[in-house]
């Protein structure tokens, strides 16, 4: 779910509200999001609409299809990076930290 949710640019809440958008074709209160996201917070466990829309966003991700006007999103507001790009960064950013505790360590 979180590369999905990167890929979107939209913090957890938000994903959930477009998962149920996506699922429901309504937009949704935050009453009715809220148990789920809770769980999720708590436990990991994301109800069963927002598994699915982050399967859709990675798939389409994959392919090269992903339209975030399709999801009701604004695309210059949220720049897509390719999943390959995000894992590139994710392994940029673990080595700073990585040399930047030795130099810690060493000094």
């Amino acid at each position: 779910m979180f590369k999905a949710r990167s890929l979107l640019g939209l913090l957890d809440f938000e994903f959930f509200r477009t998962a149920w958008r996506n699922w429901y074709g309504e937009d949704p209160d935050d009453h009715r999001i809220e148990p789920g996201f809770m769980r999720f917070l708590l436990n990991q466990q994301a109800p069963s609409y927002v598994r699915h829309f982050a399967r859709l966003v990675l798939e389409q991700a994959a392919s090269g299809r992903l339209d975030l006007a399709a999801f009701g999103l604004e695309a210059e507001d949220r720049p897509v990076e390719p999943v390959e790009t995000l894992k590139d960064d994710f392994a940029s950013s673990s080595l700073l930290v990585v040399l930047g505790l030795l130099l810690i360590i060493a000094f």
